[in-house]
Formats: structure tokens, C-alpha cells, sequence
């Protein structure tokens, strides 16, 4: 800003220089020092393209993250929409294995109740077996020769 005050008063003494050979001797300083603004500017202008072009490639790398970033986001949303899919999945899977499981324990009741019901079938089975077989043997006792037996349905004598 100085250079720049410096550079304005000069011109403004310079203008007012009615001599043409002190003009032409200040001419040279006077442009010096507008090539010294001038190459201030220029260095200046140069800084401010070479700031410009690190912020370009600073926002350059910034939007390539951003984006990357967003591909990583929408696919973390992927896998998260995917794992809340199984994971209902597992749970339908969890609720269903449940309800077989107490169907079978159901089962296994009926199933236990069953087999009291053969055994008790079976126990009365051989209970009617045993009378049976002693009903016969009363009958053998008692030797009646040539009777048929019409519950047995066969001679006593061929035994």
C-alpha cells in the first residue's frame, strides 16, 4: 500500500513539472518505480495463481473424498439394509424353530400318553394270556376225552 501512496505522489509532483528537462530527468525514476508496482503486482499475481491452484487442487482432492466417501456411505447402507434383512430373517427363523420346538414337546406328551396307553393294552394283553392259558390247563386237567372246545376251537385229546 505504501509503494502504491509513493507511486500516486510521485505522478501527482511529476504532472506538476512544467520544465520538459526535469520531466525528462524524473521520467526514469518515475518509471522505475511504476516497474516496481508493476512487478509487485505481477509477484502478487503470481502468489495468488499459485494459492488458486493449491485451493483447486485442495477442493479437487476434497470432492474425490467426498465422493469416495459417498460410495462408502451408500455401500455401509447396503450392508446395513442387508444385515436388518437377515437379521428378520434369523428372527422368522428363531420364531419358527420355536413353534416346531413346542409342537414336538406337544407331540412327545401325546407320544408319552400313547405308549401308557400300549403298555397298559399290552399289560391286560398278556393278563387275558395268562387266563387263558390257565382256563386250558383246567380243561386238560379235567382230561375230556373227545370234546370240542368251541371257544378253543380244537380237541382236548390232540394236545
Amino acid at each position: 500500500m505504501n509503494n502504491r501512496k509513493s507511486l500516486i505522489e510521485h505522478t501527482k509532483k511529476f504532472k506538476q513539472i512544467t520544465d520538459q528537462e526535469e520531466k525528462l530527468r524524473e521520467l526514469p525514476n518515475l518509471l522505475r518505480l511504476y516497474q516496481t508496482e508493476i512487478d509487485g503486482l505481477a509477484s502478487r499475481c503470481t502468489a495468488r495463481t499459485e494459492q488458486l491452484a493449491r485451493l483447486s487442487e485442495e477442493n479437487h482432492d476434497l470432492k474425490t473424498n467426498l465422493h469416495e466417501r459417498t460410495k462408502e456411505h451408500e455401500q455401509a447402507s447396503i450392508q446395513l439394509a442387508q444385515a436388518m434383512y437377515d437379521l428378520e430373517s434369523a428372527q422368522m427363523i428363531v420364531e419358527e424353530k420355536s413353534r416346531l420346538l413346542d409342537e414336538l414337546k406337544s407331540m412327545q406328551g401325546e407320544d408319552e400318553d400313547n405308549h401308557v396307553v400300549i403298555y397298559n393294552e399290552n399289560s391286560n394283553v398278556q393278563t387275558l394270556k395268562r387266563e387263558n392259558d390257565r382256563a386250558l390247563e383246567q380243561i386238560r386237567a379235567l382230561q375230556v376225552p373227545h370234546l370240542y372246545l368251541h371257544s378253543l376251537g380244537r380237541r382236548v385229546d390232540e394236545h
